[in-house]
């Protein structure tokens, strides 16, 4: 059976670093904002897709997508990613959005979509502030349910570049 992955979140929440992540697994994807699955048939066996919500200023249907996927044959499965709501609101106006209230909205109305996803396809969720700290652990936690290699797991935590993006919010020394 073929196996994808998708990885949904908040803008600016983490799904670029988790999507790398599973990658390096062995998935074929993209870690852009340009996702070929959007447009190209899926024809890899293992096949990664990342998709902020929103997405290019639009709402994707990930019931659309996933029945899409269930339809080529594919096993899905999903990673959602979260992060603290500042530093995620403030990336999100600094790149994505005109100021940090529509920001704070879109965070809200995706925490609120992906909520029940755990009804539709298994669901592993990642909190990028863990991820930062903790990546090995997390990666870890991460395998049986996305049926990745524990092996393989240990050497991506290695390879892959994790630093702190929200160390740029810190306000009067306190985090964000």
């Amino acid at each position: 059976m073929f196996e994808a992955i998708l990885v949904l979140g908040p803008e600016a929440s983490g799904t670029r670093l988790v999507t790398r992540i599973i990658m390096k697994a062995g998935y074929s994807g993209s870690d852009t904002h340009e996702q070929h699955l959007d447009w190209e048939p899926h024809v890899a066996e293992r096949v990664v897709w990342r998709r902020s919500l929103p997405h290019d200023n639009l709402w994707p249907d990930i019931q659309l997508m996933t029945r899409e996927l269930r339809r080529e044959g594919y096993k899905v499965r999903a990673v959602v990613t979260d992060r603290n709501t500042e530093p995620m609101a403030l990336a999100q106006a600094r790149d994505h959005v005109s100021n940090i209230d529509v920001a704070r909205t879109h965070i809200q109305r995706c925490r609120e979509t992906l909520v029940d996803l755990e009804g539709i396809m298994p669901v592993v969720r990642v909190q990028y502030e863990d991820l930062v700290k903790r990546p090995a652990e997390v990666i870890q936690t991460m395998v049986d349910p996305l049926g990745l290699s524990p092996a393989l797991a240990a050497g991506i935590a290695e390879s892959v570049k994790v630093y702190d993006a929200n160390a740029k919010y810190e306000i009067a020394g306190r985090p964000a």
